[in-house]
């Protein structure tokens, strides 16, 4: 029997599998089968280490269900019907179930041999469960191994959980932090998770198995990323989290606390993962934008294109033109959480908006990008 869950009871494994078949005969039902090769669940629960809640005696899932769709060749008009039904449909099926269901954007098989390796599609050719349709369709894809994943992969990670606990830390500023307690929680939890993981491809040891990971996370030198050793049981008990999730009693202080920590030790991680990248000594904002342009490989001619999209003539610098977008987000990422500046770096310009925007509107432009180009 296919499990989703390491520590689901079995009426929970019946449960999820009875939510599957719904969700399936929905698809079904609404999708235009004729684009769709396979639908395959990805995620936790595509690798069987789905999250696990009890409320009152009662389990349910916790994450969301991360589903992946497989298509043939597709015209941009027959593209976009599909987008568009499969955003009705994660919709209708999440109001309904009361939990996250998310579907890719349409992914071409004729592609899936040549495809180049990121951490998403790492994971998902490592584990994950055919729903519907052809049950070996991932099998075109490359052979990778943990080696394989670049750490810009790791990098782009990090800047994703640096995202979340911005979030986080403005729910923690509202006026009634208590009611979002499981949203700060969740994140403070996912940052940490992140680290351990984007320390592991570091290593070239990254294993898609939470257990595993918990496993090799212990023999790391946590020092080498400037870490104290007493952070590594912050990164065990998070991924024991991702396992079996609980929401805490609200404690402003207590949260507070561990917030400040996550973000702290993320950026410690951030900069450690830079040095990497760059061979040269990163430990603040100034000194990763004085190295960055210069240095980063992801150097094409693609990216002129999405930067003048972006930002039209407002560019911030010849070098920075020919980086993808996502690096603008990368050597803002310090300012929105560290609150660093930096002489001669305006946050604005790099946003692609005027130097002299308010806070909050360069707020919104980062996070216009970053959902963009996530």
């Amino acid at each position: 029997m296919q499990r989703y869950s390491l520590y689901g009871s079995p009426a929970f494994e019946e449960q999820f599998s009875m939510l599957l078949q719904d969700i399936v005969a929905s698809f079904k039902d609404r999708i235009a089968l004729s684009s769709v090769k396979a639908l395959v669940l990805g995620g936790g629960y595509g690798r069987g280490e789905g999250g696990v809640m009890t409320i009152d005696d009662q389990e349910r899932p916790y994450n969301d269900l991360d589903f992946f769709v497989f298509t043939g060749s597709l015209n941009l008009f027959r593209k976009r019907r599909l987008v568009s039904s499969l955003q009705s449909l994660h919709g209708d099926l999440s109001a309904q179930h009361k939990i996250d269901i998310d579907f890719s954007l349409p992914i071409s098989i004729s592609g899936l041999y040549e495809r180049s390796i990121s951490l998403m599609f790492y994971d998902l050719a490592q584990a994950h469960k055919v729903v519907y349709g052809n049950p070996h369709i991932l099998s075109a894809l490359p052979r990778w191994q943990a080696r394989d994943i670049p750490i810009p992969e790791a990098i782009r990670l990090l800047l994703n959980r640096g995202v979340g606990l911005l979030f986080a830390r403005e729910y923690y500023c509202s006026e009634s932090p208590d009611a979002h307690v499981d949203f700060i929680n969740r994140n403070i939890h996912k940052a940490f998770q992140a680290i351990a993981e984007a320390i592991l491809i570091a290593e070239g040891c990254y294993d898609s198995s939470i257990n595993t990971r918990m496993r090799k996370i212990e023999q790391i030198d946590l020092g080498a990323y400037r870490l104290d050793k007493s952070i590594l049981e912050e990164l065990l008990n998070s991924m024991r989290f991702k396992l079996k999730p609980t929401i805490p009693v609200f404690d402003a202080e207590e949260l507070r606390f561990r917030l400040d920590k996550a973000i702290d030790t993320i950026m410690h991680t951030y900069y450690s993962l830079w040095t990497k990248e760059l061979a040269t000594y990163i430990d603040n904002a100034e000194s990763l934008y004085a190295a960055m342009p210069g240095s980063a490989r992801d150097i094409r001619l693609k990216n002129i294109l999405l930067n003048y999209r972006d930002k039209g003539l407002r560019q911030p610098s010849s070098a920075l033109l020919w980086l993808h977008p996502r690096y603008s987000l990368y050597l803002c990422l310090p300012h929105f959480l560290l609150c660093e500046e930096v002489q001669g770096f305006n946050v604005a310009t790099v946003l692609g908006i005027a130097p002299n925007s308010t806070e909050l509107r360069m707020r919104n432009r980062f996070i216009k990008l970053w959902k963009r180009y996530n």
